[in-house]
Parts: structure tokens; C-alpha cells; sequence
């Protein structure tokens, strides 16, 4: 198509640990603001709307709580909330923090990245005692916060290798991952994650019990993991295959006894 109408154009850069850096210039995704979204989406999901997700960092703010709440009627709703707050709304300028805040309240599920989590809740919790103390705070305290504070059915955050954080109505837990032998590209590991969430819970519905939670958490770390030994966000057959052997291989009942450290809440 033409470059004119691309919905974005990106430049990632790759360190030798598999970590990267990613400069992206907004396209056509400037564009979907409220007005858009109704006119586009609102049919199709008062329709067939089952599983809506999206992101703070693409497109207006306005656009993404319009989406939210169309699909709220019907859908489970998910948001990734991938970049730092101030980012989004001030280098991206996709919206006021206000209008963000809003977005984030919108969702059923939040799946913020750890640094992400840790500006939203100074932002919506400024008496949590400041910015070290919110980052040397343990992931389950940062979760439940959020849960709390935002209203959200469940909280997934993610901590690379430290694995993500989750939290439900009545549990909250700490699910590790398997350590990589090798990190090759880092790129998509969140959008990954958050694959396998959403597939984990089309298969299984929302966690009710902590082994479903462990469940859960345990298959997108599986899933991000893939992505982190392939180069680029694309899934090509070497991709495909792995993903294939971790699904066949996947046990819950072996990751509730093995990889999970949690308490009720």
C-alpha cells in the first residue's frame, strides 16, 4: 500500500543480549480517535464482539476508550499498557493523563509492563511513598494495587526474566519463568505474553482459583519465551514449531507444584 497510509512506521534496534530499543512514527493510527472507532467497530462488535484488545501507545486515547466501552457490552476486554504513562501521553501525545487513567479503569483485564505499572501507580497512588519505594516493592503488592485501584478483574504484569505477576478478585501470585539458555531478540515478547493470555483464557475463561491463575501465567511466559529466541516480532516456522512443542509439552497440573510462588488474597 501506500506509504502515505501506513499505520505506522517503526525502527527496532537489537542489543547482543536481546534486548532493543524501538523508534516508531505514528501513521494512519493517528486517525482512530472516538469518531473513528464508532463508525468502524461499533457494528462489528455489538455483533461478534468476544475478546477485544488493545494499547495505550498506538492510537488516540480517545479511540481506545471508545473501544473499551463499545466492547464492554459484549466482550472481555483487554488492555496493554506497554510504555510508561508520561510516554504515551506527553512523547506520543496521544491524550491527557486524565483520558489514560480513564482507559486503564475501562479494562476488565490490564497487562502493563513493570515500569509501566510502577508510573501508573504513582500517578493514581502519589502517597505510596515515591519512586524507589514503588521500585523496590515486591510484584504482587504492585498488582494488587493496581487491581485495587483500577477496578480491573485481572492485573497480568510482566518482568522479563522475572517473570509476571497476576491478580484476581481473590488471588494474587508470582509465576517465574524458565531461564533462556540464550535471548535473541526481546522485540514482541509482551504482545506474546499477552497471545497466550488471551488464548489461555478463550480456552479456559477467567481464572477463578489460584491453580488456573498458575495456569494461566505459566502458559503466556511459555508463549513470550518463544518469542524471545526467534529474531523480529514476526512468527516464521522455526517460531511456529517451537510454540508447538512448549503447547504439546505445556502440564498445568506440573506448573501449580513447580512454578509458582504465591499467597491468597
Amino acid at each position: 500500500g501506500s506509504r502515505s497510509l501506513a499505520a505506522r512506521e517503526s525502527y527496532v534496534f537489537v542489543q547482543a543480549d536481546g534486548e532493543r530499543s524501538i523508534i516508531m512514527a505514528r501513521g494512519a493510527t493517528s486517525l482512530m480517535d472516538a469518531e473513528a472507532v464508532e463508525a468502524r467497530f461499533g457494528e462489528p462488535l455489538a455483533k461478534y464482539g468476544h475478546f477485544v484488545s488493545t494499547e495505550i501507545s498506538q492510537v488516540p486515547h480517545s479511540g481506545v476508550l471508545k473501544l473499551l466501552k463499545l466492547a464492554n457490552k459484549n466482550a472481555v476486554t483487554i488492555l496493554d499498557l506497554d510504555v510508561s504513562p508520561s510516554v504515551a501521553v506527553n512523547e506520543a501525545g496521544l491524550g491527557t493523563m486524565d483520558d489514560l487513567i480513564q482507559c486503564v479503569k475501562a479494562a476488565e483485564i490490564l497487562k502493563p509492563a513493570r515500569h509501566a505499572a510502577e508510573e501508573l501507580l504513582l500517578v493514581l497512588m502519589p502517597n505510596l511513598g515515591g519512586a524507589d519505594a514503588v521500585a523496590s516493592m515486591p510484584a504482587t503488592d504492585v498488582v494488587t494495587h493496581l487491581r485495587d485501584v483500577c477496578g480491573s478483574s485481572l492485573v497480568a504484569m510482566t518482568s522479563g526474566s522475572d517473570g509476571c505477576a497476576l491478580a484476581t478478585n481473590n488471588e494474587v501470585l508470582r509465576v517465574p519463568v524458565t531461564p533462556l539458555e540464550k535471548v535473541t531478540d526481546a522485540t514482541g515478547a509482551g504482545d506474546a505474553f499477552l497471545g497466550g493470555l488471551i488464548a489461555h483464557v478463550y480456552a479456559h475463561g477467567m481464572p477463578r482459583t489460584k491453580d488456573d491463575l498458575v495456569s494461566l501465567g505459566s502458559f503466556a511466559n511459555r508463549v513470550g519465551a518463544v518469542c524471545c529466541q526467534i529474531l523480529g516480532a514476526v512468527p516464521n516456522d522455526e517460531a511456529r514449531r517451537m510454540l508447538g512443542e512448549q503447547i504439546a509439552a505445556y502440564n498445568p497440573s506440573a506448573a501449580t507444584r513447580n512454578e509458582t510462588e504465591g499467597r491468597k488474597k
